[in-house]
């Protein structure tokens, strides 16, 4: 009877003190976070600043393209034009100076002559040339560069200020290429896209133009249609 209550009380006994758990308990591995690295930006020249610091996601398709666009010549201080007024976004009257992102101008002095009538405000006539003599200048097409885009409606706006950026990225540049488009018949080119155009141009001669836009053209045609 003894034995039997003994037996019973370490069954019990057993029961209600397990052995303790000797085995270490391994904390779970904590995954390390993804490394992120820096996007590849091309190296600047002396002197030039960043473009498009504001930039929208590069364009895969426009940076292609751009490898592929015709290589031409340019005269080393040859002038183009630049017509605008007082109130133009990103030109400065006072110091004789274009800047901002991007300008627009041309081989042509009476089409930049014509744009200097399209804002409101006094209208201005800006001389201008390469600053750099080995300047990297392409020809194409900036409808069809546009299309590569999805950039949609905001398009216009977004080309002139972007081709900078994609051009040095396409080409390994250390200054934007310059954009040459509209080739005439007579060889020179309507439009030419100028990024940086602080840095990127020499303002030779600002003229303050007549009121009368007749009167303009017939100014300009006598100083700068034989250039």
């Amino acid at each position: 009877m003894i034995k039997k209550l003994l037996n019973y009380i370490f069954s019990k006994g057993a029961a209600t003190n397990p052995a303790p758990y000797t085995q270490k308990q391994q904390a779970k591995p904590v995954a390390a976070p993804p490394a992120v690295y820096p996007a590849a930006t091309p190296t600047l020249a002396p002197g030039v600043a960043p473009v498009g610091a504001n930039s929208v996601t590069p364009q895969p398709n426009l940076v292609n393209a751009i490898k592929d666009l015709e290589l031409i010549s340019w005269e080393p201080g040859k002038l183009i034009f630049h017509g605008c007024t007082d109130q133009s976004p990103h030109v400065n009257i006072a110091t004789k100076q274009l800047t901002g992102d991007f300008k627009w101008a041309s081989e042509d002095p009476l089409y930049a002559c014509d744009y200097a009538y399209r804002d409101p405000g006094n209208p201005y006539f800006f001389v201008c040339r390469l600053v750099s003599s080995n300047a990297t200048c392409l020809l194409g097409s900036q409808k069809k560069l546009i299309g590569l885009t999805n950039w949609t409606n905001r398009a216009p706006w977004l080309f002139p200020k972007e081709f900078g950026v994609h051009s040095m990225l396409a080409l390994n540049l250390a200054q934007p290429a310059v954009f040459f488009d509209h080739k005439r018949d007579s060889g020179n080119y309507g439009e030419i896209l100028v990024s940086q155009p602080a840095q990127m141009l020499e303002v030779v001669d600002m003229i303050a133009l007549p009121k009368v836009k007749d009167e303009a053209k017939k100014l300009i045609a006598e100083r700068y249609t034989e250039n």
